[in-house]
């Protein structure tokens, strides 16, 4: 109850003190009063109450994606990457390619993402340029399974942006396009 009006006068260093001291009680409500005046005491808030998706949702606009994958494995929960990469691409694509990257290079050598739903989700929003980053870090192995993969990699490029398929060509990365 006290929370509200403490918010809304801007006291952060009320809400740290008793976050620090444990005086409230944790719960994803709690977490959405706080999280306009300070995003990181939100987190703390979340993290306590176990509200998985407001944790996740947090790390995205405080720009640490990173911390998505190892927050997800520790408390197991099934993260909507798909989802998230959605919402993370028309916010912020930089951070959003490097996440989908990440994702995609997974944990022991096996992607958390397929990479068919991080091109879908990418090339919906008309993201070429990103979908090019992703698509020659992933295909950089040139692997005859991949073939269908180089082969929509270069048509995009041809069809959107015929010097970068060029330039594409021309580092002979890939053997395996039809």
């Amino acid at each position: 109850e006290l929370v509200r009006p403490v918010v809304q006068q801007g006291r952060k260093e009320l809400i740290e003190k008793w976050l620090k001291e444990d005086k409230l009680e944790c719960t994803e409500e709690l977490g959405d009063i706080v999280r306009p005046l300070e995003s990181k005491y939100a987190l703390s808030i979340y993290l306590r109450a176990h509200s998985h998706q407001k944790v996740i949702a947090c790390f995205v606009e405080q720009g640490q994606p990173d911390q998505i994958v190892a927050y997800v494995k520790r408390v197991g929960y099934q993260a909507d990457y798909s989802q998230l990469l959605q919402n993370m691409v028309a916010t912020n694509p930089e951070g959003a390619t490097n996440f989908a990257k990440s994702l995609l290079e997974g944990q022991n050598g096996v992607p958390l993402i397929d990479i068919n739903q991080v091109v879908k989700v990418f090339m919906d929003q008309n993201r070429l340029q990103e979908t090019t980053s992703i698509l020659l870090d992933a295909l950089k192995a040139n692997k005859p399974e991949q073939g269908q993969l180089q082969t929509q990699l270069l048509a995009m490029n041809l069809q959107q942006a015929p010097k970068v398929a060029e330039a594409i060509l021309q580092m002979n990365m890939f053997t395996h396009y039809d």
